[in-house]
């Protein structure tokens, strides 16, 4: 038997990774035949919110995995600039590489922390 939560829950799945991959609320409604009116409605809640946070985070981290790789090529070209002499370009490039390693890292690292202190913060 289909049921308004039922159909809550299937638009929820159509709308959640289209306004998780960075569509307004307004557009994704659109997108998946939904009034713009209950998109909102339903982008309210807590839940909605959650489950656009986990696949954004999921998506970081894919980010992170990747630069992390590019990183590894990234310190065997210094490795081979300072062996066998300093092309301008393949240096301006490890170095950008290494740098947004930092930055993805240190930006994953404070979000995991202010989550664990939100989960701490529901305990209480």
């Amino acid at each position: 038997m289909i049921t308004e939560s039922t159909v809550k829950q299937t638009e929820c799945e159509l709308i959640v990774p289209l306004v998780a991959s960075g569509w307004t609320v307004r557009d994704a409604a659109k997108e998946v035949g939904m009034s713009e009116r209950n998109a909102y409605r339903l982008s309210a809640r807590a839940d909605f919110r959650e489950r656009v946070h986990r696949i954004r985070m999921e998506a970081v981290r894919a980010i992170q995995g990747r630069l992390f790789e590019s990183g590894i090529r990234a310190t065997q070209t210094l490795g081979e600039l300072c062996e066998d002499g300093p092309p301008a370009v393949r240096v301006a490039a490890a170095k950008t590489i290494l740098g947004k390693i930092a930055d993805v890292s240190s930006n994953l690292e404070f979000r995991e922390r202010l989550q664990e202190v939100e989960s701490m913060q529901k305990e209480l």
